[in-house]
């Protein structure tokens, strides 16, 4: 049976994070190889980019929600207040992997990768692009939960409604 739920350990969930990172580069690969018109070494060499992005932005995610969130007190509550701090804090986890990845890939395997002051920029367009995309999910996805919450809290109060109307008489004598 699939698990649903997070690994209970934050180690077992650090495995889960570094299985699933080649998954997750495939499209951005396809993406940027693409994008870039890429032959099929172009291809490869986005896949690489790709990767090295995936996981500084993964382990930093992962970072901040097993080493600071869960420190926290009160994180679970989602007020509008909580909620921003939440998704700013995830922004900044998600620059700070990026611009670590950026580092890593420029010192390891692609020196000109942070050549110029435009690599730099386009960069962090793409990182702010993406980080508005999965942030503007990551919303929305809390919001359909809320919904699917609520109208779950309407059906039963409305069934408590019908039995207790149930129990009153209709005719009086």
């Amino acid at each position: 049976m699939p698990r649903t739920t997070r690994p209970d350990s934050p180690w077992r969930s650090l495995l889960h994070l570094l299985w699933l990172q080649p998954l997750w580069a495939v499209p951005f690969a396809l993406f940027f190889g693409t994008l870039y018109g890429a032959k099929r070494e172009g291809y490869v060499g986005a896949y690489v980019a790709s990767l090295y992005f995936a996981y500084g932005i993964a382990l930093s995610i992962w970072s901040l929600e097993h080493f600071i969130l869960s420190r926290l007190p009160g994180t679970d509550e989602m007020g509008s207040r909580r909620m921003i701090l939440r998704i700013s804090s995830y922004a900044v986890a998600s620059l700070i992997g990026a611009f670590t990845a950026s580092l890593a890939l420029h010192f390891t395997v692609a020196p000109s990768f942070l050549g110029n002051a435009r690599d730099v920029v386009v960069i962090a367009m793409f990182t702010l692009l993406f980080m508005a995309l999965f942030l503007g999910i990551a919303m929305a996805t809390v919001f359909y939960r809320r919904a699917v919450e609520r109208a779950g809290t309407e059906r039963e109060l409305q069934l408590a409604r019908r039995i207790q109307r149930s129990f009153l008489l209709t005719d009086f004598p």
